[in-house]
């Protein structure tokens, strides 16, 4: 196990043309220059609760790049997400992809925090956000700067006002790819002084801190089959990473082993990548006993961002009537893993149907990848069969169907990640 330092001072200048002018009006040459935040810039606020969460797990994606653990990781801890607030951003462009961007900030006693996330929304791949620009002031003192010099950027990381670190990316097809400049290992704790006393305390133990990996690199790419240590915000703790890429991409099997603290079990998630896309059915074990599974169908953040329906896509009028025996309320309690979040997520779905209508809806924000809750349309029926679709967008995982028999009552949809007919409860007036 090595390792890793990545860092970059050069690009071919016939690759994509990164355009400056539409980004700040402060520096019109990119050429190999530090990208400058432009407070001009900011927008409106976001308002939705949705899209909040949705750029939260979008800012989570970004911070888990940083190779070891990162000195502001609690800003997505449970207390922290309730200060953070989200401003749109004026638009990145490179090349001819466009590359939503958010300014986002806390307001803390004793300082404030601020950042800028370009993120591209309609892509399904990882690797699709990134963070520009941070900036800490309080007694610590922390910002990350960038160095754009198109299609390459490079970030830097400083602490108490010293360069700390460095990583290089490559923007291609829309993503922000991992780019290494060489073979060059280095072998150091770079971020143990960080923090508070608890935080030194740990930084000072390299299970905690220490990115280390064992890979193949071809053309400043990761190539092959990796194996990566490294911290995760999402499971709170450092985890082994065993993965497959093709041109720095993911492309088959892929699995993350988490050690639960203070024991010896290890938690292992795993399934299969096509493209930088999950595919398949992904599961979560406990050594070798299957805990859960579930069937992930990515979506693009678009959905998330634009829920306009579009009404040329779906007649929102139905000619077929749904009959009374289907009025009441339906309650479904159960969990899955979030497609985005990777963790199990507990959820209740409630439907509602009266008069006519269908409504549907969860009680959790956590769970993104269902966005689709209002009214329902009836698509069809059968004695004993009706067909829910949202009116959101054609997309089928919004859907489900209910069904009853001998007086009990079953769902099924695409969402669950199950083509298994499941037990939904109808509860009496």
């Amino acid at each position: 196990m090595c390792f890793l330092q990545a860092s970059c001072n050069s690009s071919n200048s016939n690759q994509t043309v990164y355009k400056e002018d539409k980004i700040t009006s402060t520096n019109n040459d990119i050429k190999d220059s530090i990208w400058v935040f432009n407070p001009k810039l900011i927008g409106n606020k976001i308002e939705s609760s949705l899209q909040k969460s949705a750029l939260i797990d979008l800012l989570i994606d970004a911070l888990e790049r940083e190779v070891e653990q990162m000195y502001n990781f609690d800003i997505v801890n449970t207390g922290n997400r309730d200060l953070l607030e989200f401003y749109d951003y004026s638009t990145f462009h490179f090349g001819d992809t466009d590359f939503n961007a958010y300014y986002a900030k806390i307001d803390y006693e004793d300082g404030k925090y601020e950042l800028v996330l370009i993120t591209n929304i309609n892509k399904k791949e990882d690797y699709k956000s990134l963070i520009l620009y941070e900036k800490l002031d309080s007694e610590v003192r922390y910002a990350r700067i960038s160095k754009i010099n198109s299609p390459i950027i490079e970030v830097s990381y400083i602490y108490q006002d010293r360069k700390a670190k460095s990583q290089s990316f490559i923007v291609e097809d829309g993503l922000f790819l991992d780019y290494i400049r060489n073979d060059t290992f280095i072998n150091e704790y770079w971020n143990a002084e960080w923090g508070a006393n608890t935080y030194k305390q740990i930084a000072n133990e390299s299970k905690y801190t220490d990115y280390q990996y064992v890979g193949k690199i071809t053309n400043h790419l990761k190539n092959g089959l990796w194996k990566e240590k490294r911290y995760s915000i999402k499971y709170e703790s450092p985890v082994i990473i065993t993965s497959n890429y093709y041109n720095g991409i993911q492309q088959g099997a892929f699995s993350v082993s988490i050690p639960f603290p203070d024991s010896k079990d290890t938690l292992i998630y795993f399934g299969n990548y096509k493209n930088g896309i999950k595919i398949g059915e992904w599961k979560m074990a406990l050594e070798n006993s299957l805990i859960t599974k579930n069937k992930l169908n990515p979506t693009s953040y678009n959905e998330i961002f634009y829920l306009t329906a579009d009404t040329k896509k779906i007649d929102k009028k139905s000619n077929l009537s749904i009959p009374g025996k289907w009025d009441g309320n339906y309650v479904l309690e159960s969990a899955k893993i979030d497609s985005r979040t990777n963790k199990i997520i507990r959820f209740v779905f409630h439907i509602n149907i009266v008069d006519n209508h269908i409504y549907a809806y969860f009680d959790t924000e956590k769970l993104l990848d269902f966005w689709c809750q209002q009214e329902y349309l009836l698509t069809d029926r059968s004695q004993n069969f009706i067909y829910c679709k949202g009116i959101c967008d054609e997309n089928l995982l919004h859907d489900f169907q209910l069904r009853t028999e001998n007086g009990l009552f079953y769902i099924k949809s695409d969402y669950f990640g199950s083509k298994d007919w499941i037990s939904i409860k109808k509860e009496v007036d």
